[in-house]
């Protein structure tokens, strides 16, 4: 017990609440962009009428059925950021904008980015603390009411440390992600990014591209992302593990087409600012004077039992569920995609390819009816091309729209190639498998996956505007010559499409 003790009275000790304050403005300042990101896409993205893919487990979660109903929902959002900026209801809007901004990511999986995930879990930390005690419309309502509350009150540390602990995941389940044969050993995707950059015009890109050497980037990536969580830690260090991620997210913005992901890492490191326990922060207070407490404040009561037993579960999920593709070894998640979402498997990849549906009727027909086209999202219709889980779903979709016109033995293939940081393209999807009746496991990978191919040198760097076809003949001509089926039939006629 004495052992918890001190742990337990740093997490409630009270601690300067002007960085949480700040953090809590830029982060809605933020939000309110980015709500108006997704009102730009609302139509060509999260329109109702189309196709959406969704996460195994999360079928049931739809946009809203009429695009004026998403449009509201976005513009609620946005006055949720506001007054996360503001400082006013600022937990029921942290939860308002987390709880929205959840319904998007889930209702189309297509579009699924780490640091859409990283947005609403950050979001959602928020709203459990204290953020809006000092530099808001609360505190300024307050001061009005009551005379003793000229200066802020101080909050308890654990505010910090709980947001402090996510970034922290984040970066070390990141450097773990990169002890791969591909990202240690071969620099890729790395080298491929620095060749496409090297005649892109972007700031540094040619320089770069041409002289240093992707493994210079490639460890340096690992290094920052494994060393900076302990930089973080300590106080000594701190400004040293700024003055890096500073530098490393700048870098990344000017090399790389990230959009705003390097001012949503920056922003977090504001609530690493060190702060003095009864004290104002040893930064800000320079920048903001006469915020000192007017005396010493005693510990804090611990949290109640439900948030204690919410944050507990929260942070175990946390650090356990993003290890289980460790468990999928050697299937590869950047191949199989079996455990690469919320695992903050970040820039592991580059992975081009196509997939073409080929239907058997009973009645030896191989005509897809237009009713039973799917309509997808431009954004979705580019990145299905080379999911195997997201194809599954294309093809279960097709399967229950030709069930209700009647056709209910239809046989569903999939000729589908990629190739991954390099590799010669290599079949995604068993193309002798019934797609429209195999099954996706919610763990482990499904049997239709083939084993990605041994890593070949030199490898071939292939982009979308290369003939995927052509290149793709090859491969399935090999497979089927060591696993003939009845797929095989199909290699040598004309495509029937994709089933959109």
């Amino acid at each position: 017990m004495t052992m918890l003790k001190r742990p337990r009275e740093q997490l409630l000790s009270p601690a300067d609440p002007a960085p949480l304050a700040c953090f809590r403005i830029a982060w809605g300042v933020l939000m309110l962009l980015e709500s108006m990101a997704l009102l730009n896409l609302s139509a060509t993205l999260f329109h109702p009428n189309l196709f959406h893919f969704t996460f195994t487990g999360f079928s049931w979660v739809r946009p809203l059925p009429e695009l004026w109903m998403v449009e509201l929902e976005i513009y609620a959002m946005a006055l949720a950021a506001a007054a996360i900026a503001l400082g006013i209801g600022t937990r029921p809007a942290c939860l308002l904008f987390a709880a929205g901004y959840a319904h998007f990511l889930f209702s189309e999986a297509a579009n699924y980015n780490n640091h859409y995930y990283l947005i609403i879990l950050i979001t959602f930390l928020l709203g459990l603390t204290r953020s809006d005690e000092t530099h808001s419309l609360r505190a300024h309502f307050r001061k009005k009411r009551k005379a003793d509350a000229a200066q802020p009150a101080p909050v308890p540390f654990w505010n910090y440390g709980i947001l402090r602990l996510q970034v922290i995941i984040v970066y070390l389940y990141a450097a773990i992600a990169k002890i791969s044969h591909d990202w240690l050993l071969e620099a890729e995707p790395v080298r491929f990014w620095l060749d496409m950059n090297a005649s892109s015009g972007r700031p540094l890109a040619s320089f770069l591209g041409s002289v240093v050497p992707p493994h210079v980037f490639a460890w340096s990536g690992f290094l920052i992302d494994l060393t900076v969580p302990f930089l973080l830690v300590f106080r000594r260090t701190r400004l040293l593990a700024f003055a890096i991620l500073v530098a490393f997210h700048v870098f990344n913005s000017q090399l790389f087409r990230i959009g705003y992901f390097p001012l949503l890492a920056s922003a977090l490191l504001l609530v690493f600012v060190p702060v003095r326990s009864g004290g104002a922060s040893t930064i800000l207070d320079r920048l903001v004077p006469s915020r000192r407490f007017l005396k010493p404040a005693p510990l804090h009561r611990p949290p109640r039992r439900v948030l204690t037993t919410v944050l507990v579960v929260f942070f175990l999920f946390q650090i356990l569920f993003p290890l289980r593709w460790i468990l999928l070894l050697p299937r590869d998640p950047s191949w199989t995609d079996c455990g690469k979402n919320f695992a903050w498997r970040m820039m592991q990849r580059h992975r081009v390819g196509t997939h073409e549906f080929y239907f058997l009727f009973p009645d030896g027909s191989t005509e897809l009816p237009p009713g039973a086209r799917i309509p997808l999202a431009p954004v979705a219709a580019i990145r299905v091309a080379t999911k195997p889980h997201e194809i599954w779903r294309l093809a279960q979709e097709t399967r229950r729209r030709l069930e209700k016109l009647g056709y209910d033995e239809v046989q569903i293939y999939v000729h589908a190639c990629a190739s991954l940081n390099g590799r010669p393209y290599h079949p995604v999807i068993d193309p002798n498998v019934d797609l429209g009746r195999a099954s996706l496991p919610l763990f482990g990978v499904p049997v239709w996956i083939p084993r990605v191919p041994s890593p070949d040198n030199p490898r071939t760097y292939f982009t979308r505007s290369d003939d995927i076809r052509e290149e793709c003949y090859k491969p399935l001509r090999t497979w089927f010559d060591a696993h003939p089926g009845p797929g095989e039939q199909f290699l040598e006629k004309p495509h029937s499409g994709p089933a959109r």
